[in-house]
């Protein structure tokens, strides 16, 4: 059986499952999480569609929705190993 990390199409609201839909200008709007990336973002639920941006914000930067977020160029793993972690606990 897999977990929802398995699918790149899931999103889960934000801080533990807690974040509520909110609506602002008539779009409804959720800060999720993408278990499968490990990112945070801004998910558009009426057109189910993610903002990755990290500076956007529906009510105070609505303008960067269709801006590339500059950290996206810096090359991160999309996911970690579990046998690559180092145990910092001996």
């Amino acid at each position: 059986m897999s977990d929802c990390t398995d699918r790149p199409d899931t999103f889960v609201p934000a801080c533990g499952g807690t974040e509520n839909v909110f609506v602002i200008d008539g779009r409804s709007w959720l800060y999720a999480y993408h278990p499968y990336s490990g990112r945070h973002c801004y998910l558009d639920v009426d057109n189910k569609k993610p903002i990755w941006n990290r500076s956007f914000h529906p009510t105070f930067h609505p303008d960067f929705e269709y801006d590339a977020d500059p950290a996206d160029a810096i090359a991160y793993p999309s996911r970690v190993r579990s046998d690559e972690i180092e145990d910092f606990y001996w």
